[in-house]
């Protein structure tokens, strides 16, 4: 192949990752658009089909447009949603005191959950919807999947650089926690959902007190013997880490 050849194939490579990267800006920005919008109407509608199209009728929006990027309507709408705050608390966290190595982790770890309960906090009508449709059988497996995301954000704003098998049991044991102060925050009136942030102690200390008994037991020599042993047929869950949420 000649040098001519290889720098039109270069440049038509950059131009068309331009263009995707443009596409994709364009999207997000209408789609955030349409959240936006869709938030006035969930309290009513839920998210759905029908607050989908009354979005598309005042925006004056072509309804085949949001559809590619919201192909099952309202479900997609509401995932959306709870991805966006996700990164919302990730940026405004970050760059927040809360996120300072030198405090304790159990201390971060809960600073970050009462965080993404305050982003949550702007939205609760619309919160309480997505919590409503996501628990549903048909997309049960996408909400759990969606707290994974938040589980995940919240190890990776503290600074969590595992890459064995704690990074699963991390995540699994926030997801729990997280799902749980969800729950409890949506029934709060507390003011500043103060009763919520109660709540949130309660439950960190309880999976503290847990995992110092599991370090009692880790120190015996059975232990040691079953870990060694399972470590063999646990390097191929390893290896399928990429396909869990967040990565």
């Amino acid at each position: 192949m000649s040098i001519v050849c290889v720098q039109e194939f270069l440049d038509a490579r950059l131009s068309y990752m331009c263009s995707a990267k443009t596409d994709t800006n364009v999207n997000r920005k209408l789609a955030d658009i349409v959240i936006d919008e869709a938030i006035k109407h969930v309290i009513f509608d839920g998210w759905s089909d029908q607050t989908l199209k009354k979005v598309c009728i005042e925006l004056k929006f072509s309804e085949h447009k949001v559809r590619q990027i919201f192909p099952r309507g309202g479900v997609d709408m509401a995932l959306a949603f709870h991805q966006r705050d996700d990164e919302r608390f990730f940026q405004k966290f970050i760059a927040s005191n809360s996120s300072q190595p030198n405090q304790r982790i159990r201390d971060r770890i809960e600073s970050a959950i009462n965080g993404r309960l305050e982003i949550a906090f702007e939205n609760k009508e619309a919160v309480k919807r997505s919590v409503s449709l996501l628990a549903t059988p048909l997309y049960l497996s996408e909400g759990t999947r969606a707290l994974w995301g938040t589980s995940d954000k919240i190890w990776v704003s503290i600074g969590d650089k595992s890459d064995d098998l704690n990074w699963y049991s991390k995540r699994l044991i926030l997801l729990s926690v997280f799902s749980a102060a969800l729950v409890f925050w949506i029934e709060d009136d507390s003011l500043d959902f103060s009763e919520t942030r109660d709540f949130v102690k309660r439950r960190i200390r309880n999976v503290m007190e847990i995992e110092s008994f599991k370090g009692k037991i880790r120190k015996s020599d059975s232990w040691q013997s079953f870990v060694n042993k399972f470590k063999v047929s646990a390097l191929d869950i390893i290896k399928r880490k990429e396909h869990f949420p967040g990565l």
